[in-house]
């Protein structure tokens, strides 16, 4: 299965699960919920919101105003790397290892070094400033699949990854 169809999850729709518009500029939840095949992302006003224990990852957002340019929401990023990484599904291995890159970016986590078990590369990761490790395997991703990669990040986290 690719990982486009794999990953389709719809960008945020502006509302709240209990239907309300949100404000430009207002706080939000939004919170990713695993499905039989893929995730499914719900968006929750502060006053609907109460932390799901069945969540995947969630994470505190805003709603954009007009005239802002789209930015990455660290706290999206790093909320959901958290909750993929160790994971041994390999699609997730994917999606974990750009998230990585993304918050090395970021400067959130900071490479210490690789290693090899075999025939797989590791990427030995600090998260700053508190020293948390994660080793995070380098995966096989053809060109065309990076892409694809990208976009359902995107739209997993609405944002600018």
């Amino acid at each position: 299965m690719s990982i486009a169809s794999e990953y389709k999850v719809t960008r945020t729709t502006g509302t709240c699960a209990c239907g309300r518009v949100f404000n430009e500029g207002e706080s939000f939840f939004a919170a990713l919920f695993e499905t039989d095949e893929s995730f499914e992302r719900r968006d929750c006003c502060t006053a609907c919101w109460n932390e799901p224990a069945e969540a995947y990852s969630f994470w505190h957002s805003r709603a954009s105003r007009k005239d802002e340019k789209k930015r990455e929401n660290p706290m999206a990023v790093w909320a959901f790397f958290e909750s993929l990484a160790g994971d041994s599904d390999p699609q997730r291995k994917k999606l974990t290892f750009l998230l990585s890159l993304t918050l090395q970016r970021k400067r959130i986590l900071k490479m210490v070094g690789t290693r090899r078990d075999g025939p797989r590369e590791f990427l030995e990761l600090e998260k700053r400033p508190d020293g948390t490790r994660f080793s995070v395997e380098v995966p096989d991703i053809r060109d065309e699949e990076m892409a694809a990669l990208r976009e359902e990040l995107v739209r997993l986290l609405d944002s600018a990854v």
